[in-house]
């Protein structure tokens, strides 16, 4: 990847792409469409497909830990990513199947 262009790396971007540089865009355009294509996969961990919003939460906690940029995180920092999003989606499902299980036993949403 070329560089995205002085403009974005100044602190007052305001992430008008105009100003992003056309070689850039172009090679992202490329890498998007290879990683998101056709043949696309969709991504698991344990044998488990994940759902969009668990994904999200992945990207989350890993954007989270390289925001500062000064370095490349410790493993430790990245296995405490992982763990976290690992949390919040297992908080996620857990949830929606008890809600799931008492709409069943009480008969319905409204009951």
């Amino acid at each position: 990847m070329t560089h995205p262009g002085f403009a974005v790396t100044k602190k007052t971007y305001d992430g008008d792409v105009d100003k992003i540089d056309g070689t850039f865009l172009k090679l992202l355009t490329g890498l998007c469409d290879k990683v998101f294509g056709d043949e696309l996969e969709a991504k698991h961990i344990h044998g488990r497909f994940l759902t969009a919003l668990e994904l999200g939460e992945y990207i989350k906690a890993y954007a989270k830990m390289f925001k500062s940029g000064a370095e490349f995180p410790e493993a430790t920092t990245m296995l405490a990513a992982t763990a976290e999003a690992n949390n919040k989606n297992a908080m996620r499902l857990a949830v929606a199947k008890y809600k799931s299980e008492m709409e069943r036993v009480s008969g319905g949403k409204n009951r």
